[in-house]
């Protein structure tokens, strides 16, 4: 498994080879600088909400120099990249995210993600890893607001998760089949389809056959 630093450096050059080969007005790539925290701002956002930050977790916050974004809208349409968010936008928003565990059931899959997850990304279906200070698992979660996520984990941390998403070209939802025939030629890891873990759980999550 490679570094989330080494990682990183290929989603960069991902995401700029798809800005050149996607070049058309029905396409189009979105990128922003994203927000590094310092690991004061880490450790007390960890104290305010009782959370462990996995050191694979701290050293994306810190390291993560873009977040991007890619969309077609014609008649195939698909999605890519994530809309990873800033230390600071989850300590304004994870006292929601507690509060709304009370909507769900006791010792339901939804609401042990909402009492201990923290959200990685920002618009819905949003990615969290689980912060439980004892469990220290930090695996990788699929939020529906609806409570309607798959009850497991998409993958067992989050460098896992990110391999598994760069080898199937970051890709997010709708027409995976179309979206693969764009990328599969500049997808900077291979990992079969089939073995893929973000394509078999996105499969399972919205019943879909994707290969």
């Amino acid at each position: 498994m490679k570094p989330i630093t080494e990682l990183l450096s290929l989603y960069e050059d991902f995401f700029g080879k798809l800005s050149s080969k996607i070049n058309t007005n029905d396409a189009i790539v979105r990128s922003e600088e994203f927000e590094n925290p310092t690991d004061e701002e880490i450790d007390a956002f960890a104290t305010q909400f009782n959370a462990n930050i996995p050191d694979v977790i701290r050293t994306f916050w810190k390291s993560l120099k873009h977040t991007y974004e890619a969309s077609v809208y014609s008649d195939v349409e698909w999605s890519a990249g994530w809309d990873f968010v800033p230390v600071g936008f989850i300590e304004r928003d994870t006292p929601m995210l507690r509060n709304l565990a009370n909507n769900y059931e006791d010792n339901s899959y939804a609401k042990k993600i909402h009492e201990t997850g923290v959200q990685l990304t920002y618009e819905e279906p949003i990615l969290l890893f689980d912060a439980n200070k004892e469990t220290k698992t930090g695996s990788i979660h699929f939020l529906l607001w609806d409570g309607t996520s798959l009850p497991e984990a998409i993958a067992p941390d989050f460098n896992t998760f990110f391999e598994h998403w760069l080898a199937a070209g970051c890709f997010r939802g709708r027409n995976f089949k179309a979206y693969w025939e764009i990328v599969k030629g500049i997808v900077p890891i291979q990992i079969p389809l089939k073995e893929n873990l973000w394509i078999r759980y996105y499969s399972k999550q919205y019943n879909e056959v994707l290969v």
